[in-house]
């Protein structure tokens, strides 16, 4: 059976970065757990090792280790079900999970191409899903180099080589999809569809909080994706329309919210924090910002834990930092929105 024309293109890149990153990262099912909070989550942590009604109920209703994250629990206890103590089947859970995710950012990156394409050419067809014509061989191209360089960095392998950093993995395996629903339901704001498409990215979101706290910012994501991909309100919507349908967002950020913070109650900080001067604790911030793309571009060195930098290359982060935000605006102003878009969801994040 042929496929449609619209997929034949992307079903096999799809399928070739799945396996090139399933190729890349499956030599972590043959190492053992890390006594680096593996201990904590997994193999010493009996509330996990037996997968029932009580102890999905403790899952949900305490936090564990100073967070609350009762999905990854969960899915370590379903590891824990079918693999029992080997490693090896923890490991390849991630590995899988990591591919899904992979295959998520390439067909993200797809849309994201289109609707800017879209938006160069506000004459043009309406983005329709389904009914729309198949994204055209640079948006395909564009899209797999940064779902490659997603999957295959090697900042990557802390996540995926790393069992108790399952969190991560479920939180851009929900947040992903929650994202693309929600651009979805942009462009049939209005209609009874569109209803739809609210309620699996509200799904989405409320799972990805449930796997990781950070994902109690996804609203302002969402509110950025209004602001510089929608530009202007659809079908007579108004902004103040726009910021009351966050509503139901925003609530459950503010309960998740607030149950991370009594999770990490008693969390202290750390000796290297604890020693920053009053200029030190200013310009933290823009460093911590800049040490991730200064990794994805020089990816050494790479370690769990890094010394304290200097005063002078926290100044120069934050020029930096402030000079590329600035680059970014000045950019949205002449109505290249992607790179202001991309750069404060980063931020945000």
């Amino acid at each position: 059976m042929a496929l449609p024309n619209r997929l034949k293109h992307l079903v096999p890149a799809a399928l070739l970065l799945a396996a090139l990153q399933f190729l890349v990262f499956s030599p972590v099912v043959h190492y053992q757990f890390l006594k680096y909070d593996d201990d904590v989550y997994v193999y010493e942590n009996t509330k996990i090792q037996k997968l029932t009604a009580e102890s999905v109920a403790w899952m949900f209703a305490k936090p564990h280790y100073r967070s609350y994250t009762p999905l990854t629990l969960l899915s370590h206890a379903v590891d824990y079900k079918l693999f029992g103590a080997s490693p090896w089947g923890h490991h390849l859970s991630n590995v899988v999970i990591h591919s899904m995710n992979t295959v998520l950012v390439f067909l993200f990156g797809l849309m994201l191409f289109r609707r800017f394409r879209l938006m160069d050419h506000p004459d043009g067809p309406q983005f329709s899903g389904a009914q729309a014509d198949p994204p055209d061989t640079p948006a395909i191209i564009g899209a797999f180099v940064a779902a490659a360089l997603f999957s295959l960095h090697p900042t990557r392998v802390e996540s995926v080589a790393w069992v108790s950093d399952r969190k991560d993995l479920l939180f851009a395996l929900f947040t992903l999809p929650s994202c693309m629903a929600y651009l979805r339901y942009t462009t049939l704001r209005g209609t009874q569809p569109a209803i739809l498409w609210y309620l699996v990215s509200f799904v989405f979101f409320i799972l990805a909080v449930l796997s990781k706290s950070i994902a109690v910012v996804l609203p302002a994501v969402l509110i950025l994706f209004d602001l510089l991909i929608q530009r202007r309100p659809r079908g007579g919507t108004t902004w103040q329309q726009l910021i009351f349908e966050k509503v139901p967002f925003l609530m459950v950020s503010g309960a998740f919210s607030i149950l991370a913070m009594n999770a990490a109650r008693g969390s202290q900080l750390s000796d290297i924090v604890m020693k920053f001067t009053p200029l030190q604790n200013a310009l933290h911030p823009f460093y911590s910002i800049m040490f991730y793309p200064a990794k994805l571009l020089w990816p050494l060195h790479l370690t769990p834990v890094y010394p304290p930098p200097g005063e002078m290359l926290m100044i120069a982060a934050a020029v930096i930092c402030i000079g590329l935000t600035v680059m970014a605006i000045v950019a949205a102003r002449k109505g290249h929105t992607w790179w202001l878009l991309a750069w404060a969801s980063y931020g945000i994040t």
